[in-house]
């Protein structure tokens, strides 16, 4: 038995319809591209002749213990296991892990089962004349085989099917003539007719002087069935009371369209269509259309070297440099031990976490257990990293994290610094006016237009006695009230206190 790839089972269980002489394909090593085992070889032209079943051997089918199918209606014993448990390393092989189930295990005769591990087990096939179905070998029905079949009837196979009666459209119809000496017998027929001047009334012949004529009246009940004035002419027969002409144009068998028959198909074809149709019969030694080496590998065997695929094509596996994983057709290289997994047709050991060691495929990410990093490290996609942080208040520390964050409005520079207005430094692009928290006015200046500026008193260094002045930086100084004596303020120019009489107040 091979162990192959679960592909379509359930396909595969329930149309596979293996027969042959006692063929199996070929063994393991074949499966896995290497030489013949000599089973089941079959010719490069794709079929095979039948001929007596020649049994399977356990070392055949490499089998280790348990039962096995001989391919020729016999159980083999395979022996025990000296270690492990039989179907632990696939079906009747030692080993452990999950066990699987053998065709005997199953009850399984012929074609594809699951072996309950998730693969597939073949089953073989069945012996000539006989086809799988739902995993047993069942005799095949054909036209021929003396067998009326139900998917055959009088006309697609009278030999198997043949009538007492009259074959009409595919059943069989017996004609009622007792007692009745003309008129229709029920299957498209007559039971005969009248001479001229009688009638034929409910089955006898009776005086009619319009029978006879030569004019048909089928309102006096006249028909062909009836009366010889409406006897059909040329080709056309009475079929039913009505003139019907038969219709075989390009068919070679089966119903004429009037009761009678367009010819019949000589043994080991069926009438399909109107077309005699070959038979298909596994174990002929000929590889017919609807034939596979799935359906009938006793007719259409591959060739050696190469297996059938659950599609019914011949397949040549590819297991060069693989010990493991698919061979292409459907089937397996071979299947890894306990603690290792398949990848890329190679067994490799499972990683396992926990054990502590850091095996290949594991990191401080994936399995931190076995991985752990140093002090002072943190893990950053799986790689151990040392955070960068000497001199930094803010920005990444080279490792997927943070130095820190800035707080206040500020923001982080390259260098890893919170700048910005508020962290005690006055720069470049901050001024009085935008950021007075770090770049304020000291010494009685004040912030004019972005700078600061040393506010003038004209009041106390000018010759202004009274009034108002610019101060230069944007404001206005007030120089205070004139004395009685010279109550009057002349603003322009000077802001000079003066009386009327005085010159100066007499510009205005």
């Amino acid at each position: 038995m091979r162990r192959l790839v679960l592909v379509g089972f359930a396909v595969a269980l329930t149309t596979l319809l293996v027969s042959s002489s006692c063929t199996f394909g070929s063994s393991l090593d074949t499966l896995k591209g290497g030489g013949d085992s000599g089973v089941g070889a079959a010719p490069s032209d794709g079929g095979q002749e039948a001929g007596p079943c020649v049994p399977r051997t356990c070392a055949d089918a490499l089998a280790e213990c348990g039962k096995i199918l001989d391919g020729c209606g016999k159980t083999l014993e395979c022996g025990s296991c000296l270690a492990g448990e039989c179907g632990g390393a696939g079906p009747n092989r030692c080993g452990t892990g999950c066990v699987s189930s053998s065709c005997v295990d199953l009850g399984v005769e012929c074609g594809v089962a699951n072996d309950g591990c998730g693969f597939a087990l073949d089953c073989g096939g069945c012996l000539a004349g006989s086809v799988c179905a739902n995993g047993s070998c069942m005799a095949q029905q054909s036209c021929g085989d003396g067998t009326c079949h139900s998917d055959e009837n009088c006309e697609s196979c009278p030999s198997d099917c043949a009538c007492s009666g009259v074959c009409q459209q595919g059943s069989c119809c017996t004609p009622a003539c007792d007692g009745k000496a003309c008129g229709a017998n029920g299957c498209g027929g007559t039971c005969g007719s009248c001479p001229s001047g009688q009638l034929c009334s409910a089955g006898s012949c009776i005086a009619a002087s319009s029978c006879g004529n030569s004019t048909c009246e089928p309102g006096l009940g006249e028909n062909c069935a009836t009366c010889v004035d409406c006897a059909c002419s040329g080709s056309a027969t009475c079929y039913n009371g009505q003139c019907c002409s038969p219709s075989c144009g390009g068919k070679q068998c089966g119903s004429n369209g009037c009761g009678g028959s367009c010819g019949t198909c000589q043994s080991g074809f069926s009438c399909q269509g109107g077309q005699c149709v070959q038979n298909i019969v596994c174990g002929n030694a000929s590889c017919q259309s609807g034939e596979d080496c799935s359906t009938c590998a006793a007719d259409c065997g591959c060739p050696s070297g190469q297996v059938c695929t659950s599609a019914g094509q011949c397949c040549a596996p590819s297991c060069a440099g693989k010990q493991c994983g698919p061979n292409g057709c459907g089937g397996s290289c071979g299947s890894c031990q306990q603690g290792y997994s398949c990848s890329s047709g190679q067994c490799v050991q499972n990683v396992e976490c926990g054990n502590s060691s850091c095996q290949s495929g594991e990191n401080c990410s994936s399995c931190p257990a076995d991985c752990p990093c140093g002090s002072g490290q943190t893990c950053n996609s799986g790689a151990c990293c040392t955070k960068q942080c000497a001199g930094k208040a803010c920005g990444p520390d080279g490792c997927g994290g943070s130095c820190g964050s800035c707080t206040g409005g500020l923001t982080c520079n390259a260098s890893g610094q919170c700048v910005g207005c508020g962290d005690g430094t006055c720069s470049g692009s901050e001024s009085c006016q935008s950021c007075p928290a770090d770049c304020g006015c000291g010494g009685g200046a004040t912030c004019h237009l972005g700078a600061c500026c040393q506010p003038d008193d004209p009041c106390l260094y000018g010759s202004y006695q009274c009034g108002g002045a610019p101060d230069g930086c944007g404001g206005w100084v007030t120089c205070g009230d004139c004395p009685w004596q010279a109550p009057l303020c002349h603003e322009y120019p000077g802001g000079s206190c003066c009386t009327d009489g005085q010159m100066v107040c007499q510009i205005r």
